[in-house]
């Protein structure tokens, strides 16, 4: 594949992402869905169903008779349909992705594919990365209006966590299943470790507070702060070996086709995963199993109680 060629692969897909995402918006709007939600269906839809494809089918199954707004007729019930309106968020939206398709095209014209793929690769790997920490920190504020500005330390304290572990589980990383395992337990005993920590955070510094949410900044961020220096004063300040995972290592090859001679390491690939699952996952579990409408109120009534005293 030429420069020439990726351009145009680029130039379709931010035309049917952005054109796609401003339709489904307004056919949710005429259907009185979410408009934002219809923006990011439709942007997904084009991106991960080769652009038009993708967009023909997502159209055609959200339909006034899936959705249950036809009348006994079998028309469109007016009362239900919405006006033709784009709202301000879905504006902000698309026009952040054009800004992004725009400046993807422009780097392909400036570098080689395969190099453009491996800068592509990076970026998505380091953004995973900041959407871990930031998927916790805005989850938190969203349900227990908490800005937690030690959420980063928290991340740090599991990852040092997960290294010691899995150097514990030397006997077991003789295999190929062994290690994999061992990582797994790792990763596993990390999650319940970091949920034990904020959980007595929570109870022991947090819960005092939630009637002074000035307070609330200054204990996270000193917390920050003495988490940081703990663990300078436990590993020192250079950075720790890397784990041997052996799957993880090295590199893929599975775009040699398109783009010879390139390679992308097996770790931006799990971590790029890793994020994608957490992020359909979320909102598997806050939207369509209510988790959000679950404990939103209990946050919000344990709040009110301790103001009242």
């Amino acid at each position: 594949m030429s420069s020439q060629d990726l351009q145009v692969v680029l130039i379709y897909f931010a035309v049917c992402t952005v054109l796609g995402g401003l339709a489904m918006s307004w056919r949710f709007v005429q259907l009185r869905r979410d408009a934002l939600a219809g923006a990011f269906s439709g942007f997904g839809a084009a991106l991960l169903g080769l652009g038009l494809p993708g967009l023909m089918f997502l159209w055609g199954g959200v339909r006034p008779k899936q959705l249950g707004l036809m009348d006994e007729v079998g028309e469109l019930d007016p009362a239900r349909k919405g006006s033709f309106r784009f709202e301000r968020n879905v504006l902000w939206g698309m026009g952040a992705f054009a800004l992004m398709w725009l400046s993807l095209i422009v780097l392909a014209a400036d570098t080689s594919p395969s190099r453009f793929l491996v800068v592509v690769a990076n970026g998505m790997y380091e953004g995973m990365l900041i959407f871990l920490v930031a998927a916790g920190l805005s989850i938190i504020f969203g349900l227990m209006d908490v800005l937690n500005l030690a959420q980063g330390a928290f991340f740090m304290v599991g990852a040092y966590i997960a290294w010691e572990i899995f150097g514990e589980l030397d006997s077991w990383r003789a295999t190929t299943l062994g290690l994999g395992a061992a990582f797994a337990i790792a990763l596993l005993l990390a999650a319940l470790a970091g949920a034990l920590i904020g959980f007595l955070v929570e109870r022991l510094l947090i819960r005092p507070t939630y009637s002074r949410p000035f307070f609330q900044i200054v204990l996270t961020f000193g917390l920050a702060l003495a988490i940081t220096e703990l663990v300078k004063a436990r590993y020192g300040t250079q950075g720790v070996a890397n784990l041997q995972l052996g799957f993880l290592d090295g590199g893929s090859t599975i775009l040699m086709g398109l783009f010879p001679g390139t390679s992308i390491q097996n770790y931006w690939i799990f971590m790029i995963a890793s994020g994608l699952i957490m992020i359909f996952g979320v909102q598997y579990l806050l939207q369509k199993r209510g988790w959000a409408s679950s404990f939103a109120p209990e946050c919000r009534i344990a709040k009110w109680w301790k103001r009242l005293g």
